[in-house]
């Protein structure tokens, strides 16, 4: 300490005004002292000799905090190098999802060395977080679990883990739960929910909205029961998933209101020839028991509407539930309730439970309508696209269609619409040019088939033209994407027969 001092006092003083000190009475005198030169370079270089020798014998501050558990070992295996390699390229791209995807789909875990960044990424990225949940392994878990900013994804349940977790961390951990052992997620909910704050309720009910299956059918009386909870946007989340279950005990209750209100009037002769029938509605003069727990308005004697209650009761009713009370095919069920000006709310019915027979049969009376679309069979979807691509497509109505195609784009599909756009990259110059088929190129580089065949890039007629060369540049990224994606996917294809082949689990 003291010959850093000496050389402190030196140094202020200033080389020009001073020569540098002599050293005694320390362990570094001697070594100090035979470092000669010009003053500048002397004072500098003893400096550095003795800071360097300061800092090397301080003692390590305690410890302010327990020691961390051990990283437990990783059960799944690390993505082989071969796919691996492709992480740092697409790791800042949408098509960092198809990668997470793909690699969950192997079994592989992602390599540590890439954990750090791909978490910083999911901090502001929550459809990252799903798919990178699968693929971290114990490991990474435990990791992630050290960084506050980290912890959305420290998700290993266990029922210390539950009983110390925030409103937030009880949703990642009963989603998580979801995911890996849905019976153990049921028994869970079952076990905990009355006892949980408000807030917590929700956010459980609105992950089994998320991620409802129809195993979920046996969660009927808990939902049952938080339709009298005592916060009303716990009941409102019972009643919708209690109206997603077609055989509900809350489905039969609506169903029967639904029954009760139509009334079969006398028709003509002719309507008796014709086989027509005549139904008009019935409105009650009270309110059976349970509508107030089922979330019915009460009936107001002043304004005796029948129309409104019967818009309220489809729209809060599941389109097969009705039409097995009332003996109808969805057809049948859809022109009867068309006829009764309850169209828009058997729509909303439609939406609420994805029910896709009657999307399929509200498509004619809703054409444009992209909810409806998107709920439809996807093939379905794809004979709406296939249909617009024919003749003259718009831009702008394509990339609509293709946005509510769930998931990857079929080979044949891929390729309808890449022709399409090699046609217009084609066609393009200052005269025929729209630049809303580049947004149709970024869509299709991301979400068309790896392995359709694509057109080359058409030949430019004119050199100088701006517009013909600016689309041709993009159509080339896109090719360059695409290619990208199609030897990941072959990598990710090669490297799990490797690995079956050398008897490895993935």
């Amino acid at each position: 300490m003291k010959d850093v001092q000496d050389l402190l006092a030196a140094a202020l003083v200033g080389t020009s005004r001073s020569t540098p000190p002599v050293h005694a009475g320390t362990l570094l005198s001697e070594p100090l002292n035979a470092i000669q030169g010009d003053p500048e370079g002397v004072l500098l270089s003893r400096a550095a000799l003795a800071g360097a020798v300061e800092c090397a014998g301080r003692r390590a501050a305690p410890l302010q905090h327990d020691v961390p558990t051990p990283a437990p070992v990783d059960t799944l295996p690390e993505a082989p190098a071969r796919v691996a390699r492709h992480l740092p390229i697409v790791v800042n791209t949408p098509v960092v999802n198809e990668w997470l995807q793909l690699c969950a789909q192997t079994g592989w875990r992602i390599p540590h060395s890439a954990l750090p960044g791909l978490l910083d990424l999911a901090r502001f990225d929550t459809t990252l977080r799903v798919n990178l949940r699968p693929v971290l392994g114990e490991r990474s878990m435990w990791l992630a679990s050290l960084n506050p900013d980290w912890r959305f994804n420290a998700t290993t349940f266990s029922e210390d883990a539950w009983l110390t977790a925030t409103e937030a961390q009880k949703e990642g951990l009963f989603r998580d739960l979801r995911e890996k052992t849905p019976d153990a997620a049921r028994d869970l909910l079952t076990q905990h929910f009355k006892t949980e704050k408000a807030g917590a309720r929700k956010r459980l009910l609105s992950v089994l909205q998320d991620t409802w299956t129809d195993e979920d059918a046996t969660l009927e009386p808990l939902l049952e029961d938080a339709l009298t909870d005592r916060s009303r946007e716990v009941q409102e989340l019972a009643r919708v998933l209690l109206q997603s279950l077609p055989g509900s005990a809350y489905n039969a209750r609506m169903t029967e209101r639904v029954a009760g209100m139509l009334q079969q009037e006398k028709v003509g002769l002719l309507g008796k020839l014709l086989g027509k029938q005549k139904v008009s509605l019935h409105l009650p003069e009270t309110l059976d028991a349970d509508a107030g727990r089922d979330g019915l308005t009460a009936i107001d004697p002043h304004k005796r509407v029948a129309l409104d209650r019967f818009r309220e009761l489809i729209q809060n009713t599941h389109p097969q539930a009705l039409a097995d009370a009332l003996h109808l095919t969805p057809e049948q069920l859809s022109g009867l309730i068309q006829a009764l000006g309850a169209a828009d709310q058997l729509r909303w019915a439609t939406l609420a439970t994805r029910h896709v027979p009657t999307a399929n049969v509200l498509q004619p009376c809703y054409p444009d309508d992209l909810a409806l679309l998107q709920i439809s069979a996807p093939e379905t979807i794809a004979g709406r696209i296939g249909t617009h691509l024919q003749g003259q497509p718009d831009a702008s109505h394509l990339l609509t269609l293709l946005s509510v195609l769930p998931g990857a784009w079929p080979v044949d599909l891929s390729e309808q619409v890449l022709n399409v756009i090699h046609g217009q990259v084609s066609r393009a110059n200052q005269h025929q040019n729209d630049y809303r088929w580049e947004a149709v190129m970024q869509n299709a580089a991301h979400h068309a088939h790896p392995h359709a065949s694509t057109a080359p890039l058409p030949p430019q007629e004119d050199s100088d033209d701006y517009h013909a060369t600016y689309l041709r540049l993009r159509y080339a990224a896109m090719l360059r994407l695409l290619e990208q994606r199609r030897l990941m996917h072959d990598d990710f294809q090669e490297a799990r027969i490797h690995t079956d082949l050398k008897g490895e689990t993935p």
